[in-house]
Parts: C-alpha cells; structure tokens; sequence
C-alpha cells in the first residue's frame, strides 16, 4: 500500500494574503510530504499491506498491530489532517448556505458563538495540534474537538469536517506566535460548500467512510 501527496486545488499563491506563496509551499510540498514519506517507510519496513484508505485506519486504530499504531496515528494523522486542510480552504471563500447554517444553530445557536468557541479552543489547545469542526457520530451531532500533534478526530468517534492546524508550521513565517490571529484570519478562508457536502454524507443514512485522499 502507498499513498501519496495531493495535489493542491488552487495556486499556492491563492490565499495570499492570509497565507503566502512561500508558507503555503513550505506546508504543502515540505511539510505534508514528510508525512507521507514517512508513513509509507513505517508501512513497508513492518510489512505491513492492506487495501484500507487512511480514513479506515484511523478509525481502526486501536485494532491495527503495535507496531505501525503509533507511526499511523502521527504520520497517517498528519497526512489527512493536512488532505482536509486543502479542500477546506478557498481563494473564494463564501458565507455558508442557509442549510448549513440550519445545521450550526441547531448545535452552536449562532455563527458567530461557534466562531467564538472554535477560537477559544484553539487558542487554549497546548502546544501543537488542531481544531475541528467535526461530527461526533455516536451523538449524531456536531461538535468541536481541540487535539494534539496530529490526531484525528476519525480515532475518536467523529468524522472531521473543518480542520485548523495549529502547529507552528501553519503560520509561523506571517503571524509568529500570535496564534488568535491566525485563527481569525483563516477563518475568511473556509470552503463551506466542501464543509457542507461532507456534512451531508456523513448525515447520509447507510453512509460509508469511502474517501481516499491521496490514494
């Protein structure tokens, strides 16, 4: 089995100014990459073979042989983490549909109080990780998830929708250490369209987790 990086679906100078040329390149080709190689390495030095997307992997962490749990958890991790963090991103970035916002009210009350919360949590997450907007689905419902380094929510019982990245990485060359900065200025960013049609398939009665990203 070998997975491979994304291509991304815009420029990378398209999300200037809230995410240079320069940073998007270093994320996207250096960054993302390295998990990617690295996953790969760990899967074939264990022997390691299945036909499992890495959705299905993390799902099934706790069941995959020790030997590969952690590398997939850290490297798998990081590489659909970052293959969400793409498409959830646009240079034309709009305000969300009626439907969606139906959906956020019902869970949050308001945009803005779940732009406020995510914010929060986000900045209170220590050290490095990511915040999601995810749906938990044993509660069948959305919810937010604040965790380290590059676990995935798909570990956990949700199916993520809207990831942050939080490590340093992400903003470092523009925005230093002032992580509440970057929080909000990602936010013009979000690709609600994609938000929403995920949400739908995960909503979806019988829906099975068949995304593959970079396979």
């Amino acid at each position: 089995m070998t997975f491979a990086l994304p291509p991304l679906p815009y420029p990378s100078s398209a999300l200037e100014p809230v995410i240079s040329r320069e940073a998007l390149e270093l994320h996207h080709d250096q960054h993302h990459q390295g998990y990617v190689n690295k996953l790969n390495e760990a899967l074939k030095e264990a022997g390691f073979e299945s036909d499992d997307t890495i959705e299905q992997l993390l799902r099934r962490l706790d069941s995959l042989p020790g030997t590969i749990r952690k590398d997939v958890r850290n490297f798998g991790g990081g590489h659909a983490n970052h293959s969400l963090l793409w498409e959830t991103m646009s240079p034309s970035a709009a305000k969300p549909s009626e439907k969606m916002l139906t959906h956020i009210n019902q869970q949050f009350g308001s945009l803005s109080t779940l732009r406020h919360r995510f914010g929060e949590e986000g900045e209170a997450l220590f050290g490095s990780g990511w915040i999601f907007l995810a749906w938990d689905d044993g509660a069948s419902r959305l919810a937010l998830s604040a965790l380290p380094n590059q676990d995935s929510p798909l570990s956990h019982g949700m199916t993520p929708l809207l990831p942050c990245d939080l490590w340093e990485h992400a903003h470092y060359l523009q925005y230093r250490n002032k992580r509440a900065d970057w929080i909000r200025d990602w936010w013009s960013l979000i690709n609600w369209k994609h938000v929403e049609t995920q949400l739908e398939k995960v909503r979806a009665p019988g829906r099975a987790d068949t995304r593959a990203m970079g396979r």
